[in-house]
């Protein structure tokens, strides 16, 4: 999993200005359940966290991760995934300012890298038992920043491989590790190519798949490349050039003399068994499809639609400089639809947001809204999709972009279903869904500005949404600046 950090906190007082402009909705469907009502819970509405523990079978299934009281630190409970209040019995964890993680096969081990401060020095490993929720720390010491951990298939090891700063993205030289979870012995499992700087990995078939870009001595990097990783053999086994795919930083000619560097983040969705892999390019309408069993490589050009929902249409700003392009990307539960959720940045402030809906026989683009969206989810049925919009207000004599509307739309049409806003809130995010798929984790994060200081007085909430009902509730408020959600599957 991705590697979490207090910095996060800062980027925050980004966000509040990184949502778009909406114009006024068109009247909404006539299907059940209609317009979602915003409630508050009402006395009672919490479950029992007995009873609630009980239902869960012994297991935790769910983290909750907050700032610690003292503001130092972060901390790691075990929530209801019904209503996300905090298991009794379970003592928080500390994670320190830094931690990344991944869940065995087995689901009975969280195994956890954190580090104490925003430096990557004295990380610690920690094994955390889902069941007991005793945590046993590794007996080494981790100087090394790790943005992902992944189990092997026996769930006997566990692999990650180092990571640049969070801060300043520079060109080293990057190692493959593996842990022996019987023995407790470190190795290194391979040296990467000089230069070459990781972006993702993923069991595939025994082997580690790592996509990644070459870099030159200033960290522009070039066309991405997949590296086939045996741990039988430690070693490399092959490498698949994918041309045409960005992933990093790029300079780039533009409208100045001296041109600008742009950051390219592609979107990554692996089909169930991890055989094959779909790119979603973040700089055109392309996708890269990889059989990693043939290594066969195809890159489609998907051609553009009109938009589905006219009332979440929004004019493009033209970018200036200082861009930067991500792409998300999420494989239904069938195989048969890639959604493509792609966001364009300039100097921090969204510009433009994209969602597609691909049918991944033939490449062939379905449907797609183009306007200032701010986030999707894909429920885990693969029947429907939640989208954040935004809206500009100008509370404080300066306009600014905030998000408080959720739409429910249908996946495959992209029709409107159902609504609900939170007004409470200026920016909205999705994290994730309950394991039976019934209920929504949403956030929400505001604060005040104060002339000549900047943003102060954050809050976060953080909300559970029935997705049976629409009934919205608002499961509990931090006043620091981060939250974050640790889900175990089933």
């Amino acid at each position: 999993m991705k590697l979490r950090t207090l910095l996060l906190s800062t980027l925050l007082c980004l966000l509040i200005a990184t949502a778009g402009i909406i114009l006024p909705a068109q009247p909404m469907l006539n299907l059940p359940p209609g317009i979602w009502p915003s409630s508050r819970p009402t006395e009672g509405a919490a479950t029992d966290q007995a009873s609630s523990a009980k239902a869960l079978g012994g297991k935790i299934k769910l983290l909750l991760v907050t700032e610690q009281e003292d503001g130092f630190g972060l901390q790691a409970q075990p929530v209801d995934p019904t209503t996300l209040a905090v298991l009794p019995h379970y003592a928080p964890i500390n994670l320190g300012a830094l931690y990344a993680y991944a869940t065995s096969p087995d689901r009975q081990t969280l195994a956890m890298i954190t580090w104490p401060s925003s430096s990557a020095i004295n990380g610690t490993l920690h094994l955390i038992n889902l069941d007991t929720w005793q945590n046993t720390p590794a007996d080494l010491r981790l100087d090394d920043y790790a943005s992902e951990l992944t189990f092997s298939a026996d769930g006997k090891t566990l692999y990650w491989v180092t990571s640049h700063d969070p801060v300043m993205i520079l060109p080293r030289d990057y190692q493959v590790y593996q842990y022996d979870l019987e023995s407790g012995r470190l190795s290194i499992l391979t040296d990467l190519p000089p230069t070459f700087s990781p972006w993702s990995h993923h069991l595939s078939a025994g082997h580690l798949a790592l996509l990644g870009s070459p870099t030159d001595s200033h960290g522009v990097a070039t066309s991405a490349q997949m590296l086939m990783i045996d741990p039988l053999k430690n070693e490399i086994v092959s490498t698949l050039r994918l041309d045409n795919l960005k992933a990093g930083q790029f300079f780039e000619q533009s409208q100045t003399e001296s041109g600008e560097y742009v950051t390219y983040r592609p979107g990554l969705a692996w089909d169930a068994e991890g055989q094959v892999l779909y790119v979603t390019h973040a700089d055109d309408d392309q996708v890269t499809r990889i059989d990693l069993n043939t290594a066969a490589i195809q890159q489609t050009h998907i051609r553009p639609q009109h938009s589905a929902l006219d009332w979440l249409l929004t004019p493009s700003v033209e970018a200036k400089g200082g861009m930067s392009s991500e792409a998300r990307a999420v494989l239904n539960p069938n195989g048969n639809r890639l959604y493509s959720f792609s966001q364009r940045t300039e100097w921090g402030e969204l510009t433009t947001a994209r969602l597609q809906v691909i049918a991944t026989d033939g490449m062939r683009e379905l449907r797609r809204l183009d306007g200032l969206l701010t986030d999707f989810a894909l429920t885990p049925d693969g029947r429907s999709l939640l989208v954040a919009k935004a809206e500009s207000v100008r509370p404080y004599g300066f306009d600014m972009r905030v998000s408080r509307d959720v739409y429910l739309l249908d996946a495959e049409t992209l029709q409107a279903q159902a609504h609900v806003r939170l007004d409470q809130t200026d920016q909205l995010e999705f994290g994730g869904f309950s394991p039976d798929g019934r209920y929504a984790y949403l956030t929400g994060s505001s604060a005040e500005w104060v002339e000549n200081s900047g943003w102060r007085n954050w809050h976060i909430n953080w909300h559970v949404l029935d997705l049976t009902s629409g009934h919205l509730q608002t499961a509990g408020e931090s006043q620091g600046g981060y939250i974050a959600l640790v889900h175990i599957l089933p």
